[in-house]
């Protein structure tokens, strides 16, 4: 096992990635609707068609595949220095690995989308709404679970690890 930290880091995962994954999925219906496509060849130049939801997307991607200061990054920070002092040196270096292989395939994709020339018929620009500003929001729970643990997450989350590592 990983021991204590690594099932308050597990959890914090969880936490991080709930958050992360809540974000995308409303962004990609975004972008299914304006794209009329689920395919990620069809969607591109998603800057121009949709600027707050490209950035957006941008940003809850840059979060989900683990960049400070998400805190998804200070979720496998905390698996792998837990990984490391139980001594699964191999394990923690297999996964970092992998983990490499996925950050530079979500960062060719998301290039291609955000900067690509979107199809001819699909109109340019997006209103400023309040839907958009409450995905701000969720941006927000994202940077600041990297930047601090609020007191209340940290007790539930000290809590559950006394529960689960028994």
């Amino acid at each position: 096992g990983l021991g204590p930290l690594g099932v308050f880091a597990a959890l914090l995962h969880l936490l991080n990635h709930t958050a992360a994954k809540s974000l995308m999925f409303y962004l990609v219906g975004n972008l299914e609707r304006k794209f009329v496509s689920p395919l990620l060849a069809n969607t591109q130049g998603v800057l121009k068609a949709l600027p707050w939801t490209g950035a957006l997307f941008a940003a809850g991607l840059m979060a989900l595949i683990g960049l400070p200061p998400g805190g998804i990054f200070i979720s496998e920070f905390a698996l792998f220095r837990a990984g490391f002092a139980q001594g699964h040196p191999w394990l923690m270096g297999s996964v970092l690995i992998l983990l490499a292989i996925i950050f530079i395939s979500f960062l060719h994709h998301l290039n291609s989308m955000l900067y690509g020339t979107p199809a001819d018929g699909i109109a340019l620009g997006e209103p400023f709404t309040w839907r958009t500003a409450l995905l701000f929001v969720s941006v927000a729970v994202l940077v600041t679970l990297g930047l601090t643990l609020p007191a209340p997450v940290a007790t539930l989350l000290n809590q559950s690890v006394g529960i689960v590592a028994r």
